[in-house]
């Protein structure tokens, strides 16, 4: 028996499992409407077959929560198994394709030249290119070295800083895409670039008073933060020298979240079309709108 007639939240705890669970109750009859729509219809017509089945109330809610009153089910194989099919169904409904994207926008402290595609740093001796977009973050990066002379990289005095937690490149699954760097100094030739594939960011969602958690198509909501405010700062710091001489350079890279936002899924996948030109002829190129190297994602 399922009854929500009425709930009371005590705690915060209490409001995140109710937004929860109505989340993923509205994923199931999102996706599955027409199921919905067929079992109601089924049971319309063949009601002189289940004399004692007379639910009082059935009223799914697809925007707050669900009303249900008891089923009483007897004398009825038939009906019986199409309940057990129905039961059976919802563990796979729940374990379906996530609906929801939370998107976090990051600014960058430092001077930044930032596209759909990258967001760069120019420094004296060297690029720094980033792509953050990926589920949970991107924090690798490419290092280019625009000098005339080989560069030299310290990974022990190179750190990944998150929320005022620094790890060195040799504690952390640092590698170049395939394999990991041996040894406590990585070179570059000059007018060359070196890639470098680090954790994501972010692993968990963020959860905020009075933000939808699974949000309609019609209703997006942007949470803003300032550096102080913000819940999530991240940045690298390279250390390096040049050539023979001995003198070490520092770079650093900081970020933080400055807004997030909860995207229902099909405002999250729409697109538009860009034109390229290959040669003689056009092609349209499907782009997603929300698409920039300066944001994540968390699927959820």
């Amino acid at each position: 028996m399922l009854i929500f007639n009425h709930l009371f939240l005590e705690t915060r705890d209490d409001e995140k499992k109710f937004q929860s669970l109505n989340c993923n109750f509205r994923r199931i009859f999102t996706v599955n409407y027409p199921l919905i729509s067929i079992f109601t219809f089924y049971i319309s017509i063949h009601k002189k077959n289940f004399p004692k089945y007379a639910p009082k109330t059935l009223c799914f809610s697809m925007q707050n929560c669900i009303f249900a009153n008891e089923f009483q089910i007897e004398k009825s194989l038939k009906m019986k198994r199409l309940l057990y099919a129905v039961i059976l169904t919802v563990p796979l409904l729940l374990t379906a394709c996530a609906s929801y994207y939370q998107v976090y926008h990051l600014e960058g402290e430092e001077d930044f030249r930032t596209n759909r595609h990258e967001m760069r740093y120019d420094g004296s001796h060297c690029v720094v290119s980033y792509d953050f977009w990926q589920n949970h973050g991107s924090l690798s990066f490419t290092l280019q070295n625009t000098s005339d002379q080989t560069m030299h990289l310290y990974l022990d005095e190179c750190f990944l800083v998150r929320n005022g937690h620094a790890s060195d490149f040799l504690q952390l699954p640092i590698t170049d895409g395939t394999l990991s760097f041996s040894g406590k100094v990585v070179s570059i030739p000059p007018h060359t670039y070196r890639h470098f594939s680090c954790p994501d960011i972010e692993s968990h969602i963020l959860e905020f008073c009075d933000v939808e958690l699974c949000p309609s198509r019609e209703l997006i909501h942007t949470t803003f933060f300032t550096r102080e405010t913000s819940p999530l700062q991240f940045g690298v710091r390279l250390t390096y020298s040049l050539g023979q001489n001995e003198q070490k350079h520092l770079i650093t890279n900081s970020f933080y979240v400055n807004e997030v936002t909860n995207y229902h899924k099909r405002n999250f996948e729409q697109v538009h079309y860009d034109t390229l030109r290959n040669c003689h002829e056009e092609e349209l190129l499907p782009v997603q709108d929300i698409r920039s190297a300066d944001k994540f994602y968390i699927e959820y």
